[in-house]
């Protein structure tokens, strides 16, 4: 069997790595990391500027040339666009999300979470797009690869006229440990304030729910967490003032532990966390703060 691994992200090329040693047979992968070579049995590596429309034709040749199995592309926003269009010219299914993978099919959540998916692939190859943080890294290293310099086409269909970094913090959500996540319950902005001496208490970092970072652009997207924002799985996570809508559940489901902090007592977020305070934010997050 052979796996085709890629992502625009290291770290998740070494997951969807870890995830087609899992699976067993050769792993080729696509990518413009030289150095992942150690990781693979063959490495094909594109000349040039990385660019979605090279590695879906770079990605289209290999998978032809080397009749493999199956794809594994990592599931950040440019791995999604990327794995559709594949998938469109090969011709084949793709299960996005994936959070558990076989030779034949696998699962995803379905409805925000509410459903979990069992799909089979009908024909080769199948592809399978992994979020972020699901799988375990590979960790061993494979030894001599075969290096492959490669010089991929774009379509020519899109013409970059100008690049610019976008603003961003300092705060990945998706690799912390301890998340204290804010909600509408807050009156205005700078009460997240108290949220953020919470955090700091506790060694963590700041979420979101949806209309935090969306509707009223209290924080940056980088901490919006939820079914369109982040998915996360840290240790503890807090959720200040967040009603929990299968939207947000959806992205806290991999979580350890969640305590939730709300004064509706009917709000949905306490049928899915571990530790519930029913009371007003302004009254308990002091407390708590004083308190640690």
């Amino acid at each position: 069997m052979k796996v085709l691994v890629h992502s625009e992200k290291r770290d998740l090329l070494l997951e969807g790595i870890g995830v087609a040693r899992e699976l067993g047979g050769k792993v080729i992968c696509l990518s413009w990391e030289e150095d992942v070579l150690k990781y693979c049995d063959r490495l094909y590596y594109p000349k040039g500027d990385y660019s979605e429309s090279k590695a879906v034709s770079a990605l289209e040749e290999i998978a032809k040339g080397e009749e493999v199995d199956l794809l594994v592309i990592g599931g950040t926003k440019r791995g999604k666009e990327v794995a559709a269009r594949v998938s469109q010219r090969l011709e084949v299914g793709s299960i996005t999300d994936a959070i558990s993978v076989s030779k034949d099919g696998g699962d995803r959540m379905g409805y925000g979470g509410r459903v979990l998916e069992r799909l089979k692939f009908k024909r080769k190859p199948g592809v399978f797009v992994i979020p972020p943080g699901k799988f375990e890294k590979v960790k061993k290293e494979s030894g001599d690869g075969e290096l492959i310099e490669i010089s991929p086409k774009s379509d020519g269909k899109i013409k970059v006229i100008e690049k610019k970094e976008k603003e961003r913090g300092k705060v990945n959500v998706e690799e912390a440990d301890i998340i204290v996540s804010v909600g509408r319950g807050f009156k205005k902005k700078e009460d997240i304030s108290m949220a953020e001496e919470l955090a700091k208490k506790l060694g963590g970092v700041i979420g979101c729910s949806r209309p935090v970072a969306a509707d009223l652009r209290w924080l940056p997207e980088e901490h919006w967490i939820g079914l369109s924002g982040r998915k996360v799985r840290p240790k503890l996570y807090i959720a200040l003032g967040i009603s929990g809508q299968i939207q947000h559940i959806a992205g806290i489901m991999d979580s350890k532990i969640i305590v939730a902090i709300n004064k509706d007592e009917e709000a949905p977020i306490f049928k899915n966390c571990d530790y519930g305070i029913v009371g007003d934010i302004y009254e308990v997050i002091p407390l708590m703060i004083k308190n640690l």
